[in-house]
């Protein structure tokens, strides 16, 4: 799990991923960090020190449980500090609902404390609560691997983008979860993963993970992939993850994915996105694009310019793919399909015993 919980000081301890993937050639292991302050749980999440829907989730969950173990000395009313510090948390990014959703779900177990509780009954309240949202996140991956291992046919290539595997989704994985549990069922399965500039999730963090879980694997420029679709034989399919899915099917994912979605339509290729139902946005019906700052564009991880200094440049961190442009949507309760508006209501208010599949 890429995060976990210190119960002794109240902390949360997070899997550093801008310095992934460790290298012990380079003498660079992985780096995990330890906090109890507002400020570093939001430029862990600013920084994408922390990132992927699920993990957002869970690290938000605790973020406002380490809340209760450190209200300041002195502060006259600690369930007011606790919200309006939850809410600078829940503002730390636009896009990945997940973040809000967690938020959310600590805030609401205050109402079931009745209208004047003790700080040690809401700590209590919120670390229960924290963790069952870091199990159902572990769980409802599992599951999503399991539906989505059954639009997977032996001897498929698996295209990807960003990274979508296990410290981005709750420590199993969505998309990741899908070729993770093919490759365990013996299916003879490799996957394509693309750089995803700027920050090169797919390269440094995607690639990792599949030698890690020894999956065939190729890793490709972001500018190769309608080239590699033309020129890889036999049976193809996109598995991506999901920072924000409406109800009408529209999915907001890692910049790129808008561009797959199109080249899988023209090569024929079915295009699945894997994401739990925590990331389904039931309100909203529009989704708001984080724009984050035009250096990333400019210089490679920060740390090699490739262009002018006054070169102007944008940097979208997401895009949406249309609904029309997606084969299902895998979620832990089943598989939705066109009409999503129908579908993925009916997933979100299904019975979690009961999953199955939605045509």
């Amino acid at each position: 799990m890429p995060v976990r919980f210190d119960e002794s000081k109240g902390a949360v301890v997070w899997l550093e991923q801008t310095l992934l993937p460790p290298d012990k050639a380079e003498g660079r292991d992985e780096t995990w960090l330890t906090s109890t302050k507002t400020a570093d749980f939001i430029r862990a999440l600013k920084r994408l020190e922390v990132r992927g829907a699920p993990t957002i989730g869970v690290f938000a969950a605790y973020a406002v449980a380490s809340l209760t173990f450190n209200v300041p000395n002195g502060e006259s009313d600690p369930i007011a500090y606790i919200q309006r510090e939850a809410e600078r948390i829940a503002n730390a990014r636009p896009t990945a609902v997940n973040l809000r959703w967690a938020v959310n779900k600590m805030l609401s177990t205050l109402e079931e404390l009745g209208p004047t509780p003790s700080l040690e009954d809401v700590r209590k309240a919120f670390l229960t609560e924290a963790k069952t949202i870091e199990k159902n996140e572990y769980e409802a991956g599992k599951r999503i691997g399991e539906f989505g291992n059954s639009l997977i046919e032996d001897g498929t290539t698996i295209f990807t983008r960003c990274n979508a595997g296990q410290v981005a989704c709750g420590g199993f994985g969505t998309a990741g979860g899908v070729w993770r549990t093919s490759w365990a069922a013996s299916k003879d399965i490799s996957v394509v993963a693309a750089t995803t500039l700027p920050l090169m999730q797919g390269a440094r963090i995607t690639m990792w993970e599949l030698e890690r879980d020894g999956i065939p694997s190729t890793l490709i420029g972001d500018n190769a992939v309608a080239w590699k679709l033309a020129n890889t034989p036999g049976k193809k399919a996109f598995v991506v993850g999901a920072d924000r899915i409406l109800l009408n099917g529209e999915v907001a994912n890692k910049i790129g994915t808008f561009q797959d979605a199109i080249l899988a339509q023209f090569f024929g290729v079915p295009f699945y996105v894997a994401a739990p139902l925590s990331t389904i946005d039931p309100v909203s019906t529009s989704i708001p694009i984080e724009m984050r700052d035009p250096e990333e564009v400019k210089n490679l991880l920060g740390k090699l310019r490739i262009t002018t200094r006054t070169a102007r440049a944008e940097n979208p961190a997401f895009d949406v793919t249309p609904r029309d442009l997606i084969s299902g949507i895998i979620t832990e309760k089943g598989i939705a399909r066109a009409p999503y508006s129908e579908s993925l209501s009916a997933l979100k208010g299904a019975n979690p015993r009961s999953a199955r599949r939605v045509v």
